[in-house]
């Protein structure tokens, strides 16, 4: 707290001054960094965030909330990030990047979330089931409804189903 109070004072800081109090940040382990919190770090979070989620020697934990948390900014430097994440081979960094990508940048991430629908990884699947639900939107529901017809496997069919009347509910 008296650091991230110390950073404001001080002004702008570089990214490297970020890492410790978004290091603390990502370090929640129920909820990840609100806007709210972020933003009050001021300039370099998005820097740093990206530094964070790319860097292989910080904790995969925190790499995921890293990159959850760039679905703050809709950016196109976070867009080009999180795309190459979710056609990257770590699945669990896929995963966080279909939530950041819907998050940040909404119906615009409908085509990079399509292709998620279809990977072999059931689990890759239900997360941008997930991503894609919270969307709400006609386009979204349509994608949605085109997979249903498609999908194999019962528990992403379900789900698949559950999000469709869900969104069909509001």
């Amino acid at each position: 707290m008296i650091a991230t109070f110390m950073l404001i004072l001080a002004g702008p800081a570089s990214a490297g001054e970020l890492r410790e109090p978004l290091m603390e940040l990502l370090n929640a382990y129920e909820h990840g960094a609100s806007a709210e919190d972020l933003t009050r770090l001021g300039d370099g979070v998005v820097a740093e965030l990206l530094e964070i989620a790319a860097d292989s020697g910080v904790p995969h934990s925190r790499r995921g909330r890293a990159v959850s948390a760039l679905g703050h900014y809709p950016e196109p430097r976070v867009r080009s990030f999180l795309d190459a994440q979710l056609t990257g081979s770590d699945a669990f960094l896929q995963r966080k990047a279909t939530g950041a990508l819907a998050k940040a940048f909404r119906d615009d991430a409908l085509p990079s979330l399509a292709p998620a629908l279809e990977a072999e990884d059931a689990q890759l699947r239900l997360a941008t089931v997930h991503a894609v639900g919270q969307l709400d939107s006609k386009a979204a529901r349509d994608l949605l409804q085109a997979r249903v017809r498609r999908e194999k496997d019962d528990n992403v069919k379900s789900v698949l189903k559950s999000t469709l009347a869900s969104m069909e509910a509001k």
